[in-house]
């Protein structure tokens, strides 16, 4: 949904997606979500994304994924 949102300019349902989305992060999914937030241009979620790893960076820098 944040793709087709994205894509086709619906800003309404990117609000809806980013909120969704960021109610399941966690340090597994963190580095995914970032970089797909950064790729839909989803600026609330590429910051809850952050919020998250500065607060945890311990635990998410310990992931495969971060490096």
């Amino acid at each position: 949904m944040l793709a087709l949102s994205n894509e086709y300019d619906l800003p309404h349902l990117k609000l809806i997606s980013e909120l969704f989305i960021q109610q399941g992060i966690d340090e597994e999914n963190v580095v995914s979500i970032y970089q797909a937030s950064t790729l839909y241009r989803a600026t609330r979620l590429n910051g809850a994304c952050l919020h998250y790893i500065t607060n945890n960076y311990t635990k998410v820098s310990k992931r495969d994924s971060f490096g």
